[in-house]
């Protein structure tokens, strides 16, 4: 199976102006119906929009065997010099054997832009196979965390004094693939943070955390913590966040949702103490 990647974008870096296409997938015992249709003003000369395929919506029906073709009619044809047997697939669909082991099955593609056609199809497309290839390319385009907190690790922090957590913002990412009448995109949703001290304690926040915004301030954030004892001279805290990304996706099969991805950065991190002294008079 030939998978066919057509788009693999963030969302936040769209066309000024572009609206996304509206895509549709359904399926039945022997009907596979699926397209994207493009939106009001897209220009023909752009054929791929945020990673979806814009094109007309079409329907995919086996073709099953005819008394003039197919199995029933008892021959081998010659095709580009390569000799081909019809056979009948499991669920009634005529197909091609080809001697070298491939297996085609017959579909009748029919559009709602008026055009009707037939197509060889490779017999081993799987749906869900599509998706997964999808998964795999959003997958590796996942960033690890990447810290915005303050104090910054750099600099360290000291006891008492409230952390603000946060980290870059990452707009969604989404790739859209193919292999034959089947299609997937698969969108990967930065959701929350889960943030870890290195001294037992945790805590969970909503989407990238809240960057700091009052840098007066002594007190945490709303997505923040405060340590109430130093580091040890020699062995500073391991502070550590994980990204939490749900993803989705929609296929001609229809939609659903995929194992999170959890990418993960751990930083070394040293507290220290003030101690105030006071002075008698």
């Amino acid at each position: 199976m030939i998978v066919t990647f057509v788009g693999a974008e963030t969302t936040g870096h769209a066309a000024r102006g572009n609206r996304k296409p509206t895509c549709t997938g359904s399926t039945g015992s022997d009907d596979i119906r699926a397209g994207c249709r493009s939106p009001r003003g897209a220009r023909p000369s752009a054929p791929v929009r945020h990673g979806i395929v814009v094109g007309p919506v079409c329907s995919w029906a086996i073709i099953t065997p005819l008394g003039f073709f197919g199995p029933d009619f008892d021959i081998e044809e010659e095709t580009r010099g390569k000799s081909f047997t019809y056979v009948t697939h499991d669920d009634g669909a005529i197909g091609r054997d080809w001697p070298d082991g491939r297996r085609e099955k017959g579909w009748l593609v029919t559009c709602d832009n008026g055009s009707v056609g037939f197509r060889w199809i490779d017999a081993s497309v799987s749906t869900a196979e599509v998706i997964a290839a999808a998964a795999q390319q959003v997958s590796a385009r996942i960033p690890a965390p990447a810290l915005d907190m303050n104090p910054a690790p750099e600099d360290g922090g000291y006891v008492n004094l409230g952390l603000w957590l946060a980290i870059e913002p990452a707009e969604d990412i989404s790739v859209t693939a193919r292999a034959g009448y089947a299609w997937a995109t698969v969108t990967a949703h930065l959701d929350s943070t889960d943030w870890t001290f290195g001294d037992g304690e945790r805590r969970h926040c909503a989407g990238t955390g809240t960057a700091i915004t009052d840098l007066d301030t002594v007190e945490e954030g709303p997505c923040g913590y405060t340590y109430d004892r130093s580091s040890a001279d020699d062995a500073p805290y391991e502070l550590g966040v994980t990204a939490n990304w749900t993803v989705s996706y929609t296929s001609n099969a229809g939609s659903g949702t995929l194992a999170p991805v959890t990418p993960s950065t751990t930083v070394a991190y040293d507290v220290d103490e003030i101690q105030t002294i006071g002075e008698r008079g």
